[in-house]
């Protein structure tokens, strides 16, 4: 990935002791211009259908995409997941608007299920042009 920017492997204070996750690459389709955005991926515990997903951890940072960039690579780092619940990730690239308001431009439009097989886990991430 020679030309490709990805999101920031340092590990913040809170992450110093958390063990790596999931790694992989958000995929783009068309990006066509330079835009700096937001990426926001999250890990999802989906294992009780009658209850709202509960977030295990997520990446939210700034980055700025090439106008011939199809993919972004990250690290997720957070606490151990339990091998008893389902696990899912979902990622979105929004900007902010002047008024604050958020503008999706990406976004996952399917569950994607991760750790099957433990962590770390390495996934692709298609992201659909919003």
């Amino acid at each position: 990935m020679d030309n490709q920017k990805g999101l920031n492997y340092m590990k913040t204070k809170d992450q110093e002791n958390l063990p790596l996750l999931l790694k992989g690459v958000l995929l783009l389709e068309n990006v066509g211009e330079i835009f700096t955005s937001t990426v926001k991926i999250r890990i999802l515990d989906v294992s009780h259908i009658d209850m709202k997903s509960i977030i295990l951890t997520e990446l939210i940072q700034v980055v700025t995409t090439k106008m011939d960039q199809t993919e972004i690579p990250f690290k997720i780092f957070g606490p151990k997941p339990d091998p008893a619940l389902s696990y899912i990730v979902d990622a979105t690239i929004f900007i902010k608007k002047e008024n604050k308001e958020k503008k999706t431009l990406y976004r996952t439009t399917e569950s994607i299920p991760v750790f099957l097989d433990g962590y770390p886990d390495t996934v692709k991430i298609p992201l659909m042009k919003i």
